[in-house]
């Protein structure tokens, strides 16, 4: 329940106390806008395609109250999943040997989110997949709006 949290919020010390460059907003936009425009893609294609949980459609008892979504027909894709692919993504861009372990993140978010039975593994990997695909898009079309003034992170 808390590794997402500690996840999402490395960039943000590592930019705020360890990276301080006078382009703390910036490189902020750069690192989490991907990935919560991923987000919300995930929630629009939810709201569209409603598909019912594991424990909804398994008429079992969830492991924990998934608060946005009391009727359990928000399944496919899994919006954890995909918005950590697209952080690790923005990540790789700014230093591949870090993306990587972001990645690595991504994949135990994703594996936590079925096992868990909130997500069957077809959301998560159709999570991944848009994560990783959105994230790259979106990270290539900002570094081309910016071109030589993209902030480093």
């Amino acid at each position: 329940q808390w590794f997402p949290w500690i996840i999402g919020t490395v960039p943000f010390v590592y930019e705020l106390f360890l990276r301080d460059e006078g382009k703390f907003w910036r490189t902020l936009e750069r690192i989490y806008l991907a990935p919560a425009l991923v987000y919300g893609a995930t929630v629009l294609i939810k709201n569209l395609y409603p598909t019912p949980r594991p424990f909804a459609a398994l008429e079992i008892p969830p492991s924990f109250v998934v608060s946005s979504d009391p009727f359990g027909l928000q399944s496919f894709p899994s919006s954890h999943t995909a918005f950590f692919a697209a952080l690790a993504m923005t990540m790789y861009f700014c230093n591949p040997r870090l993306g990587k372990w972001f990645l690595g993140g991504a994949f135990v978010i994703g594996l936590a989110r079925v096992g868990g039975g909130v997500h069957w593994p077809i959301d998560v990997i159709g999570g991944f997949a848009i994560g990783m695909t959105l994230g790259y898009a979106i990270e290539k079309i900002l570094l081309l709006i910016w071109k030589d003034h993209a902030p480093k992170c």
